[in-house]
């Protein structure tokens, strides 16, 4: 089993700063006709990751499309974005309104490009989104062991609200 961290993020009073991005990344938003390359990156992105075993769908590219018609395309999630670098997808975010709370559902970046700051640049989009949209707090949960991404969530100010193991999940059903 996996322990998770649910966090949370006030966003009253807080300035959203949008890091630069260079070497020709850009951040776009997202469109039906990406759905492939979206789910090649969810694919890729959770490869060998510790919570495969209660996200069974991203064990494959076809259930990682799957999970993105339904995630993005049926529920219209809030603000899917893309980031590219010429014609190489490299990363994505979508984030979800679910009980009256804002969630940041996804944030993905394709291992060759981690460690440029694709992540930051990411969260930084959608938080602003999301704080756009009247939302006075924002929600998201991560994987304990992914540290790199707790990490980054961590500094720019989420904080941990609960922590839980997937185990947790399966006593429900």
């Amino acid at each position: 089993m996996v322990a998770r961290l649910d966090m949370k993020m006030a966003l009253s009073g807080r300035e959203i700063t949008q890091p630069k991005l260079t070497h020709g990344f850009v951040i776009l938003p997202f469109n039906n006709s990406m759905e492939r390359e979206l789910a090649e990156m969810v694919f890729l992105c959770y490869k060998g990751h510790g919570d495969l075993e209660f996200l069974q769908e991203r064990t494959t590219v076809e259930g990682c499309l799957a999970l993105v018609r339904k995630e993005i395309v049926e529920r219209k999630m809030l603000a899917p974005l893309i980031i590219m670098q010429g014609e190489k997808f490299c990363g994505f975010t979508w984030a979800a309104l679910h009980d009256g709370k804002h969630y940041v559902s996804e944030v993905g970046v394709v291992p060759e490009f981690r460690g440029k700051g694709l992540g930051r640049a990411l969260l930084a989009k959608i938080v602003a989104e999301i704080a756009a949209l009247g939302a006075k707090e924002v929600y998201l949960g991560v994987s304990a062991p992914n540290e790199d991404a707790a990490h980054l969530y961590k500094s720019f100010g989420f904080e941990v609200i609960r922590e839980w193991d997937t185990k947790d999940l399966k006593k429900k059903k």
